[in-house]
């Protein structure tokens, strides 16, 4: 059963190892070059002495600004996976009635299934979770420079979870392709229900995990001598790291607006910092203070995120595989 399932499967099993080794390749490429790039404009030093890494970075960022968005193209392999090798995995053989054969030589139904997802399934998500932590490898010298790895393009191709989409996509299409006992119609409710799915997850991603609180209380003189001057805002001054998930900031107590209206309502536009104006202004507003609260996830949640909806996608993948076998051992005769 294991070498007819094989024998099946095999076209598909070599287009997708002519992908999966195609993504391989890049990614190799992709963490060698930007290792020798990160080096070359001494990301790497300034990151280590805490010195400024601006233009190092401006010049990363022109080179790699193509990689987001390419990296997020890679949202659709689940998809593009259950519906051409999940939905036809079931539905074919029964449009084909090759399952007959099988089921003549004395090979149960329960036989016949469960070697089949076992077989698709295992392959899939030791091969899946190969590539994305390949990419975990390949992206760890760009986060200073696109990003931290929270952001739904990075996110989403690192890790546990892509092989958790990934057999969940397939279990999908297999389900489906049993219900149905139709390819085109397994392909089509396949890409709704994962649609279903994997969107409302990634919306509620934040909150699969309680968020953090973290406080800044600094006075309100600060945020009025930045509002003047066109400084930068507190945020970066909060304590929090670069590589933190921040979900939401709220400041409390008066708003720099309020402040300038109560207090120094004859305020120039364009007044120096050291001005007549500004200092009796930062002086009316000197004693008052305003809190900036952030909502975020620390950098170090971010494998327990992977984990908490990677397991989620793995329930669903185990209930879908539970009613796919249901299905087919318990079905009608055809």
């Amino acid at each position: 059963m294991t070498w007819m399932t094989w024998r099946q499967h095999r076209a598909a099993a070599a287009v997708g190892a002519v992908v999966l080794a195609t993504i391989a390749a890049a990614l190799v490429w992709l963490g060698v070059t930007a290792r020798s790039k990160v080096r070359h404009y001494g990301l790497t030093s300034c990151l280590r002495n805490g010195t400024d890494c601006t233009t190092a970075i401006a010049h990363l960022q022109r080179q790699y600004h193509w990689l987001p968005p390419v990296a997020a193209s890679l949202f659709a392999l689940p998809l593009l996976a259950g519906m051409f090798w999940g939905a036809p995995l079931i539905a074919r053989e029964i449009e084909t009635g090759t399952y007959r054969l099988v089921w003549t030589q004395s090979v149960s139904r329960l036989r016949w299934i469960s070697t089949k997802l076992a077989l698709v399934l295992g392959a899939t998500a030791t091969a899946t979770v190969a590539l994305s932590l390949l990419a975990v490898w390949a992206f760890q010298p760009l986060i200073p420079v696109l990003g931290n790895r929270f952001r739904g393009g990075w996110f989403d191709v690192q890790g546990i979870v892509p092989a958790a989409y990934m057999l969940f996509a397939l279990a999908l299409g297999s389900c489906m392709g049993a219900v149905w006992r139709k390819t085109i119609p397994a392909m089509a409710t396949t890409i709704v229900g994962f649609a279903a799915v994997r969107i409302p997850v990634h919306a509620l991603r934040r909150y699969l995990i309680t968020p953090l609180t973290h406080t800044v209380t600094f006075p309100l003189s600060t945020a009025v001598r930045n509002a003047v001057t066109g400084a930068s805002e507190i945020l970066p001054q909060a304590g929090l790291s670069p590589n933190d998930w921040i979900l939401q900031t709220v400041t409390r107590g008066p708003s720099v607006d309020e402040a300038i209206h109560t207090y120094c309502p004859n305020l120039p536009r364009g007044a120096g910092i050291g001005s007549q104006p500004v200092t009796a202004c930062l002086a009316k507003v000197a004693g008052l203070n305003q809190q900036l609260v952030i909502h975020y996830q620390p950098a170090q949640r971010f494998w327990t995120l992977q984990a908490v909806e990677a397991a989620i996608f793995l329930v669903l993948t185990a209930a879908l595989v539970a009613v796919c076998i249901t299905v087919v051992v318990r079905g009608r005769p055809h």
